[in-house]
């Protein structure tokens, strides 16, 4: 198996872990047992179970809005909207329970509020926003919505 292979493998175990037992209640020794190697293994590709937790979470939270951003360039800003708009419901209800661990653990983990992660979808949604005609008072609350 590649580094990178194995990379994504203990990730894939470390979001299982997290969705099953949440960020506070899992350990790194519980992540290595479900990636099937040892904590000292895990250690060789990440330094913290924070470190683990970004980078699992990621790729759900930034990554696929990057994507819908990218496919929807060219088209016209409410359709880009209402293109965004979709994607992120069909990716919330794929990946709901890495969603609901996401948002569980944000409220009620101080380490996991402060990711950047929510300013950066925020950024990115009222950038889209902003291009259309819609007018919002409130954009911050409206987008996390």
């Amino acid at each position: 198996m590649t580094r990178k292979e194995r990379r994504k493998q203990i990730l894939e175990s470390a979001l299982k872990v997290f969705i099953e037992k949440g960020y506070n209640g899992s350990t790194t020794l519980d992540i290595a047992k479900k990636a099937d190697i040892s904590e000292v293994t895990l250690f060789r590709y990440f330094d913290s179970k924070k470190q683990m937790f970004m980078e699992a979470i990621e790729p759900i939270l930034i990554t696929s809005l990057k994507e819908s951003l990218v496919e929807s360039q060219g088209l016209e800003p409410m359709e880009k909207l209402e293109y965004i708009l979709k994607n992120r419901i069909k990716f919330i209800t794929q990946h709901n329970k890495a969603i609901k661990l996401i948002l569980m653990e944000s409220q009620v983990n101080p380490e996991v509020a402060d990711f950047d992660f929510i300013k950066q979808i925020t950024s990115m949604l009222k950038d889209s926003i902003r291009d259309t005609d819609i007018d919002l008072e409130d954009e911050d609350f409206s987008i996390r919505l």
